[in-house]
């Protein structure tokens, strides 16, 4: 028996000693009194003893029982090192959440800056920020994540370039002009002896060279498409065509002294145009067929030409000076003219040919019309009417060229800046530093050729907006925009305004039909019916219509949607359907009793089976509400007020009011696609409650840039919610959590009228209330939140 069992207070080594003493086998007993001895002696001076190993605790508590000063001073080194160390723990901590905000603060001011670098520079300064962060991610504060995501998302929906390549080249006279081939694999540029020498770019090795003389060198030059034919006017006024595959001589057409002779090559590179003068005094352009040697002479009327440019398929010729005109080639016909306001400097054609873009010279000519720079319009190429100014520049624009998408334009100006704009209303503008001396966008539009300062010649890296859309509009911009819908496979949006429902294809991110109204709306509801063979759209003063939906071919080849057979349900006016029922194909419809918009009389509430009015069941009536809708795969709907608080629950199989939530302020409410939770939102908070027990899982403060705005949607898959804030922004929100994930902020401030997911929540359409659609893609933007460790864990 041990002896601790008789005698509990004895010490634990007193017992080792005891025992060792009484130990059966002998060689297990001390081999001698004087073991024993020791043992005793050690163990009363406080040391560990030798019948038993010590632990180093017990060696060290032993150590400072003998040792009771030093230990105090040790212990106390010990503490002061720990502290020291915890101390430098957090300062670190807090130096690099400090150094996040600074980077974090200088995205914001680089991506507001409008010129070079505002995407690149944001980006990279987001990445060194979310470095800083990454190895303390879980104790990181949630709204530093959503802040570095929302840099990126703002980031992604702007343009952006950054110098590839550079190097220098000859200048021979200081109005030179050079040119790159297509697909920028080839340059031409001035030479020492005053002719001209073609480089490969990427080695500037020296692939062809033309004489010259340096008394009369080179001004202009221009090389075709596919790099065979070099244009050259020299200071003379004469110019030259050159055959870069053969060493035939060149063909010359005369020309004045220190007077440019334009002359420009078509895209395909088959064709060569020449602007001549005349015995008379008038001025014509001869048009050389390169393969054929075939000559068309077009004549012009009124002034000389002062730029010209061939649409994309070289069928039709573009000649602005003090009139702008399109000419079809075939038969050297005049299509139409404009006059200009001040002479032209370059025209440019949009790569779809519907487009034309003009730089005006204002030292050239006098005009009613008063900018404040030089001006860049933008005319369409079927009629000559002029669409809007795309830009003024702060000096002459001597070059143009359109973004292989047709979407933006860049024009290079006398005294060395790039200027990048949009075609779009109120689209982007960015500035860098660029001279007039070359300009050429690459096939696929993702590099620039250029001229970086007056003596160099380079490539830049282009970025368009990839996570941020606009789409193509062909109506003018609405006064009031209401509802938008998506079809069930994601390929077609409708959009209400106060004069059209315009259909978009979302493919192709443009308009391609608009359906006018048939009478003025204060709301707009729009529908795709089941199978996206039809759709409605509804207003008070119109009442419910359902138009079918034909489907075409296009001149193109593509798979079009046009406008059918259109049908009104039930009475011409007070009904407007505001949704469908839990079955996906009844109409909820609500009849407006009100005589003027401001009288709160509540709607009664209608469903129709199957669209149809004649079966008509009534829901609701005298019952303070704006409409009632229903909760995905249940019998419950949902109604709330603009005035009144609370949210109540009803059953729409009878008509029942079976319950309200006890909100006390009005609110607005989502119910979620999988029919599993609700969302409110009132002035103080959003919430989310689980449908059936009503019960609320969550909820958070509305921050005040979220006042007046009502809005939410959430993703098909329930998985996300976005609210929108003011001036345009958009809040992505993980659910049921709620969990701010990031804000989507458009370029510029604006007020949203609706927006929805695609069918696989991978877009988001938004429609302000211009009525011009944007798209955010979410997929682009998770990639590039996962490239820098920033993207958000799927909610089950």
């Amino acid at each position: 028996m041990r002896p601790s069992k008789l005698v509990p207070v004895i010490p634990r080594d007193l017992e080792v000693i005891c025992l060792k003493c009484l130990a059966k086998e002998p060689s297990r007993r001390y081999a001698s009194a004087r073991e024993l001895a020791e043992d005793l002696r050690r163990w009363r001076a406080g040391r560990t003893i030798l019948a038993r190993p010590a632990t180093r605790f017990e060696r060290a508590r032993a150590w400072s029982r003998r040792n009771p000063a030093l230990a105090i001073v040790g212990t106390a080194l010990m503490l002061a090192l720990a502290g020291g160390v915890i101390l430098q723990s957090v300062n670190n901590r807090r130096l690099q959440f400090a150094l996040a905000e600074s980077l974090l603060a200088q995205a914001r001011l680089e991506r507001s800056s409008g010129r070079a670098g505002q995407r690149f520079g944001t980006l990279s300064l987001v990445a060194r920020a979310a470095k800083n962060v990454r190895s303390l991610w879980g104790e990181a504060p949630a709204v530093t994540v959503t802040a570095l995501r929302s840099e990126v998302a703002a980031a992604l929906a702007l343009p952006d370039v950054r110098a590839l390549a550079r190097w220098p080249v000859h200048i021979a006279h200081f109005e030179n002009e050079f040119d790159f081939t297509a697909n920028l694999d080839r340059y031409v540029t001035a030479a020492l002896d005053g002719g001209f020498t073609l480089f490969s770019t990427a080695e500037q090795r020296l692939l062809w060279h033309v004489t010259g003389v340096a008394t009369n060198s080179a001004v202009e030059l221009r090389i075709s498409s596919d790099g065979r034919w070099a244009g050259a006017n020299y200071q003379d006024g004469h110019v030259e065509l050159h055959s870069l595959s053969t060493r035939q001589p060149p063909r010359r057409w005369p020309g004045e002294r220190n007077a440019l002779t334009h002359f420009a090559f078509a895209p395909s590179g088959d064709c060569f145009a020449v602007a001549t003068p005349n015995s008379d005094g008038a001025q014509s352009v001869e048009v050389l067929q390169l393969q054929t040697g075939v000559v068309i002479h077009v004549r012009l009327t009124g002034g000389p030409a002062m730029a010209m440019a061939f649409d994309r398929t070289g069928t039709h010729l573009a000649t602005a000076g003090t009139d702008l005109v399109v000419w079809r080639l075939a038969d050297a016909y005049k299509l139409w003219s404009t006059p200009l306001p001040h002479s032209a400097s370059a025209v440019a054609w949009s790569p779809d040919g519907h487009g034309l873009a003009v730089a005006l010279d204002r030292r050239l000519g006098e005009a009613t019309l008063a900018f404040k720079g030089e001006p860049v319009l933008l005319f369409d190429a079927l009629n000559g009417r002029q669409q809007t100014v795309l830009a003024e520049a702060a000096t002459r624009v001597e070059r143009l060229a359109f973004h292989p998408d047709g979407d933006s334009l860049v024009a290079a100006t006398w005294h060395g800046e790039l200027l990048w704009v949009s075609v779009r209303t109120d689209g982007f503008r960015l500035t860098a530093p660029g001279a007039q001396r070359a300009l050429r966008f690459a096939p696929g539009g993702k590099q620039l050729a250029y001229a970086p300062s007056k003596d160099e010649l380079g490539l830049l890296e282009v970025a368009t907006p990839s996570a941020l859309h606009q789409w193509r509009s062909s109506s003018p911009p609405a006064q009031e925009s209401f509802t938008m819908a998506v079809s069930t496979n994601g390929r077609w949006v409708l959009t209400g305004t106060d004069n059209a429902v315009q259909l978009w294809d979302a493919d192709a991110r443009s308009e391609m039909a608009s359906l006018p109204l048939p009478a003025k709306a204060w709301w707009v509801q729009v529908l795709f019916g089941p199978g996206d063979e039809f759709f409605y759209y509804s207003g008070a003063s119109f009442g419910v219509r359902r138009v079918e939906l034909a489907r075409t071919n296009g001149p193109d080849g593509r798979f079009r949607l046009q406008f059918g057979r259109e049908q009104l349900l039930g009475e011409p006016t007070g009904f407007i359907a505001t949704g469908f029922a839990a079955d996906g194909c009844s109409l909820l419809v609500g009849q407006n009793r009100r005589r003027t918009q401001n009288e709160t009389l509540p709607p009664t509430i209608w469903l129709w089976p199957e669209g149809d009015p004649t079966r008509a069941r009534k829901l609701a009536e005298n019952f303070p509400l704006v409409g009632l809708r229903a909760v995905p795969r249940g019998p419950w709907g949902v109604s709330t007020d603009l005035i009144e608080p609370d949210l109540w629950v009803w059953n729409v199989a009878t008509g029942e009011r079976v319950r309200s939530l006890g909100i006390a302020l009005p609110t607005s409410s989502e119910p979620a696609p999988n029919g599993r939770w609700l969302v409110t939102k009132t002035r103080a908070e959003l919430a989310v409650w689980e449908v059936g027990t009503w019960r609320k899982i969550a909820h958070w403060p509305t921050r005040q840039t979220d006042q007046g705005t009502r809005w939410l949607v959430a993703s098909p898959d329930s998985r996300l919610l976005v609210a929108s804030a003011a001036e345009g922004r958009l809040t992505l929100r993980a659910l049921p959590s709620g969990e701010e994930l990031t804000a989507l902020p458009l370029p510029r401030a604006m007020r949203l009228a609706d927006w929805r997911f695609s069918p696989d929540g991978s877009r988001l359409f938004v429609l302000p209330s211009m009525g011009q659609v944007f798209e955010w893609d979410l997929a682009e933007l998770r990639r590039e939140l996962a490239k820098l460790n920033l993207d958000w864990q799927d909610s089950r």
